[in-house]
């Protein structure tokens, strides 16, 4: 039985050894170890790991650091990884790319209790005028974790369709405020 990291266990378990994928980004801002952040180093939505946890000092802007990919979410494994948050447009197959965007796509969209083709679709109808955007009354939560992630969306999403990201993006979630 592989370990479960990141979930509390039923009862003791014996002592093992685990691989976790890291990857070394440069901080937009000042991070402390342990930190929740996406892979340009910022702490926004959505979030792939956690600034090196084993680290004695605040991480500064511009500085480099391991970052530490959440359990369960590398797609492939050879010590040279795949995770949906970093592509390699030269080097992946067309396959992998889209399943990688794919994953990312799933990941995002779950945020706001869709599937993925719900909020493809939902985005491309903001897009050409045939859909409102979704309103959230009383928070601004999905529409602050839209744009937080939006540029994210549109880049998965041309790997994904295969179709270009509109010139002008249109506003998807809002708030009632």
């Amino acid at each position: 039985m592989q370990p479960e990291l990141g979930k509390i266990q039923r009862s003791e378990q014996p002592r093992d050894a685990v691989h976790v994928a890291i990857a070394c980004v440069q901080a937009k801002r000042r991070l402390p170890p342990g930190a929740r952040v996406n892979e340009h180093g910022e702490p926004k939505m959505p979030y792939v790991g956690i600034v090196d946890p084993y680290l004695d000092c605040l991480v500064e802007p511009e500085q480099w650091f391991w970052l530490f990919l959440y359990p369960n979410t590398v797609t492939g494994l050879r010590h040279d990884w795949t995770h949906p948050a970093f592509i390699r447009p030269a080097t992946e197959s067309t396959d992998d790319a889209k399943a990688v965007a794919k994953d990312w796509i799933e990941k995002f969209a779950g945020y706001f209790g869709m599937t993925a083709s719900e909020l493809i679709e939902h985005a491309e109808g903001c897009a050409n005028g045939s859909t409102d955007f979704i309103t959230e009354y009383g928070s601004e939560g999905w529409r602050d974790d839209w744009y937080e992630g939006e540029e994210q969306f549109w880049k998965h999403y041309t790997v994904l369709t295969g179709k270009a990201a509109p010139e002008e993006k249109p506003t998807v979630f809002s708030c009632s405020c």
